[in-house]
């Protein structure tokens, strides 16, 4: 019983860590900036709202500029700098339970390389998600139309 629920846990934080993957950058912003809004005098409840405002701003330009900008490079260099922390912590999450799972340090460092590289997939692939598909924008993968319309009646 007890394996059961472990693994359960196991898969709901992973699919925690999937999910939030997107949010890493916004997150460190907003935490940077209310550790030194609270640096500098702001108190708990300040420093939370600065926090707050930062993260949300954050993530509202990362998804503006992956929406509007045209030119590929910069596309890939917004998707990059969500992609990045998200890496990082993907590589720590699995390194982490390869090591307290006993593991030796090259499968820990390997296997933390392949959960860095999948998470940080992850990230730009729910960012380019997240972001609308604006007119300015190249279309966004996936988002191009099928050529099948909802109720219409099939030709054969």
């Amino acid at each position: 019983m007890f394996i059961i629920f472990a693994l359960t846990a196991l898969g709901a934080l992973c699919w925690l860590l999937f999910h939030l993957a997107a949010l890493a950058l916004p997150l460190v912003a907003g935490i940077s900036a209310a550790m030194l809004a609270h640096a500098s005098g702001a108190g708990l409840l300040g420093a939370g709202v600065v926090g707050f405002l930062v993260g949300v701003v954050t993530l509202s330009a990362g998804q503006f500029l992956f929406a509007t900008v045209r030119s590929p490079t910069l596309r890939v260099l917004t998707a990059m700098l969500f992609a990045a922390p998200a890496a990082v912590v993907g590589f720590s999450v699995v390194h982490r339970i390869m090591v307290a799972g006993d593991s030796t340090e090259v499968w820990a460092v390997i296997l933390g390389v392949i959960g860095a590289a999948v998470t940080g997939g992850v990230a730009v692939t729910k960012v380019s998600a997240l972001a609308p598909n604006s007119p300015g924008g190249a279309p966004l993968p996936g988002s191009e139309p099928s050529g099948a319309t909802v109720g219409a009646p099939s030709r054969r």
